[in-house]
């Protein structure tokens, strides 16, 4: 093993999985301890905070552990400020059942003011950017960045996240654990500048809950912002205007227009198209006017954020796409089909949920996506809604509600029908019908 160049022990180190598997191999003799020093922690979660930031500059500070960290998920829930008083974070904790019972009431406000300050300086001096920039620098390996900016997607977000998330952050109750959109903005223009300086050769970005006024700039500007991530192979992002929901109730409906006429203006169209090395696509839209899965056919068809034709550049391919998700969008059936064909050398994983199709039906659209495309996997479901095309229904609203736990075994069905050699019992005509959508149903 001596005579080995270090090069290919490091390689044979690199297929050991399991952290007691390295631990054993660095426990054999001081040479090795160091060659398997950068495998010991490839990953790193962090909120902000003085303390994160801290384990941050100390692991970067420490090269052959540096060396590892290929991903790093962050997670800069904001506290919002002004805070709430003692009175009110006592009145939320006893009231809302998202509280923490285990907190002494004293203790946790003290605790919630003290972060509340400390993020606020966090951000008036930029130490986050400073130690992120040190940090970055270090990490040669660095290749996946996942950015949280609201605490209840942290239940989604894999086992390094779930392992983390019960820290200081998400203990405080939700309403006043606040995001602001001017801060979630903030986060994410910080981690791009980092990225491009630092010169981070970025190969996943995932982002989630992103305020739409993150696109709220000139396009020229956004553009020049993004070019530093162009060469990324995975980009996933969820647009959302949840903030001003839990700030101004009965906001949320002019937030969604606002966010519906900046992405008719085409400027996430002109984003997306720098994209030209993407393999995994994912585009949704979050919003809280009306929560989809309570939604009722009766109010008539389902408010979206943005329609395809807006969001995706027009006959622009993505010549290396093998999946793609889209999320709480409206569009035509042809137009989607259109795009799903550009791609059809390519394409393996389609994720459809709820798409609202404006004149026309679903029915169709599963059977072109069956007959046309060659899907290794498939999940479409949420609020699937249209209008049927047949002469007897012509122009009626259909409707299905495709969850788990709600019209579950047709959801399963549907995913089953487009997959065109999928296994059996895969249905040989489309589980939707006029008897089964929910508007003729009610």
């Amino acid at each position: 093993m001596e005579k080995l160049p270090v090069e290919t022990v490091s390689h044979i180190c690199s297929f050991l999985s399991h952290r007691r598997d390295i631990q054993a191999f660095r426990l054999v003799c001081k040479s090795l301890a160091a060659i398997g020093a950068e495998y010991v922690r490839q990953s790193f979660f962090m909120h902000m905070t003085e303390h994160h930031l801290n384990q941050l500059f100390d692991l970067s500070s420490e090269t052959q552990l540096a060396r590892g960290i290929e991903y790093i998920c962050y997670a800069p829930i904001t506290l919002s400020t002004p805070g709430a008083t003692a009175n009110e974070y006592q009145h939320i904790r006893d009231s809302n059942h998202y509280s923490d019972n285990n907190l002494e009431p004293l203790g946790g406000y003290t605790r919630y003011t003290s972060l509340r300050v400390e993020q606020a300086n966090i951000m008036r001096t930029n130490r986050d950017f400073d130690l992120f920039l040190t940090a970055f620098q270090q990490f040669p390996r660095l290749r996946h960045i996942k950015l949280f900016s609201y605490y209840s997607t942290l239940a989604q977000g894999g086992p390094l996240v779930q392992r983390a998330r019960y820290g200081e952050l998400t203990q405080f109750n939700y309403a006043i654990n606040l995001t602001s959109a001017i801060a979630s903005v903030r986060h994410l223009n910080i981690l791009l500048e980092v990225i491009a300086l630092a010169r981070v050769k970025l190969e996943t970005l995932e982002l989630d809950q992103i305020d739409w006024r993150f696109f709220d700039r000139d396009v020229t500007e956004l553009q020049k912002v993004l070019e530093p991530i162009a060469k990324l192979k995975c980009f996933n992002i969820s647009i959302s205007n949840l903030y001003t929901h839990l700030i101004q109730p009965f906001a949320p409906m002019a937030e969604l227009t606002r966010c519906r006429r900046l992405m008719d203006s085409g400027v996430l169209q002109k984003c997306l198209s720098i994209f030209t090395e993407a393999r995994c696509l994912s585009l949704v839209f979050n919003h809280w006017c009306l929560p989809m899965h309570k939604w009722d056919p009766a109010f008539g068809a389902p408010p979206q954020s943005a329609s395809l034709s807006q969001i995706v550049p027009k006959n622009f391919t993505w010549t290396h796409l093998t999946m793609l998700r889209l999320c709480h969008i409206d569009a035509e059936r042809q137009e989607l089909m259109a795009v799903l064909l550009r791609h059809k050398g390519t394409l393996q994983v389609l994720y459809l949920q709820s798409i609202y199709l404006r004149s026309s039906s679903w029915i169709p659209l599963l059977d072109s996506i069956r007959k046309e495309l060659y899907l290794t996997e498939a999940c479409i479901g949420g609020v699937l809604s249209g209008h049927f095309e047949d002469e007897e229904n012509d122009g009626e609203l259909q409707y299905w509600r495709l969850y788990p736990g709600y019209q579950e075994s047709l959801l399963g069905l549907v995913n089953a029908y487009v997959l065109k050699d999928g296994e059996d019992p895969a249905p040989k005509t489309c589980p939707l019908t006029y008897e089964n959508s929910l508007k003729r149903v009610g």
